[in-house]
């Protein structure tokens, strides 16, 4: 574990009113990193899992990380988090998702790229995530899952404001992190280039004697998409999917933006979303296709912890 600073002091655990819901490492060190203030870990006996504590803004915050990703780690998680700290307010599940981009939807294609964010937030009649499993050839609607209560909505929404008017403070926590980053040897966490952000037709498998590296993939069946003259992350609201089975699967993907309006798959939200008010915040990492590989994970994982930043730096205590 890199060293991030010097704990400041120790507070009780009724202390702690946010929760901050992590699955990777780098998703851990992404969301430690926006910590204000990092605070000496209170005893909890009897605790399953250990916790990262301190505080953003005006709120002390706890960080709960899961050893192994899954819906069902995650309830467990969550379970065990609200055992200790039993005044929780409320909780983001922070890190990375494949997005679901350029596939027509109910309101028309969106242009998702790669290290941009989606949060979840229900459409319609659908709550913000989707639990579904996949079955040959397709999937199954496991049913409709969100809770994320009028306070998370409507910051989420004066927050969406913010951002359409040029306002809000991610362009400026991403320098900020990435700057400490480089001074822990982790620069791993800066922008990887918009010449590695690749979406591939739907209908081209990656190659399986290439690896994991698209190189040798046929450049020919790239999809032409227009360019984007900031590296700055753009915040998609919608709906995200969850499930056990990582997605790596285009056709599957289209399919359920085409008839659902997904912008999202990830492998948490369902089993957090059931024990408390939370919002799915995903940096996307990959398309959720075969070509799916671990380079932009890390500023994923940091995009979605700025936006958490953000997001609880202007709720009220």
């Amino acid at each position: 574990m890199p060293s991030f600073s010097e704990p400041q002091r120790r507070l009780p655990c009724d202390a702690y009113k946010v929760a901050l819901v992590c699955i990777l490492d780098v998703e851990h060190d992404a969301t430690r990193m926006m910590l204000d203030e990092e605070h000496e870990a209170p005893p909890t006996p009897g605790a399953k899992h250990v916790y990262t504590v301190g505080r953003i803004g005006n709120y002390n915050v706890v960080i709960a990380k899961s050893i192994v990703a899954g819906i069902a780690p995650a309830a467990h998680l969550v379970t065990d988090m609200l055992q200790v700290f039993q005044k929780i307010r409320f909780g983001l599940l922070v890190g990375i998702g494949g997005g679901a981009t350029n596939a027509p939807g109910p309101r028309g294609p969106t242009d998702i790229l790669l290290g941009d964010v989606v949060v979840s937030k229900p459409e319609g009649n659908y709550g913000g995530i989707l639990f579904y499993h996949k079955v040959p050839g397709g999937f199954v609607n496991d049913g409709y899952h969100n809770n994320p209560g009028p306070l998370l909505a409507s910051s989420s929404a004066w927050l969406a404001q913010s951002h359409s008017n040029g306002r809000g403070n991610m362009a400026q926590y991403i320098r900020e992190a990435q700057s400490k980053f480089r001074a822990l040897d982790m620069s791993y966490f800066d922008f990887p280039g918009r010449e590695h952000d690749r979406l591939f037709s739907s209908r081209y498998d990656h190659p399986k004697a290439s690896g994991e590296d698209c190189r040798h993939c046929d450049k020919r069946q790239l999809v032409k998409r227009a360019p984007r003259l900031t590296h700055d992350p753009v915040v998609h609201y919608g709906l995200v999917a969850s499930s056990d089975i990582l997605m790596r699967d285009a056709h599957v993907r289209d399919t359920m933006r085409r008839d659902h309006g997904v912008l999202c798959f990830e492998m948490e939200a369902a089993g957090v979303s059931r024990s408390f008010s939370c919002l799915a915040i995903r940096g996307i990492s990959d398309y959720a296709d075969n070509h799916k590989n671990d380079r932009w994970q890390p500023y994923a994982a940091l995009t979605a912890a700025v936006y958490a930043k953000d997001l609880v730096a202007l709720i009220q205590p």
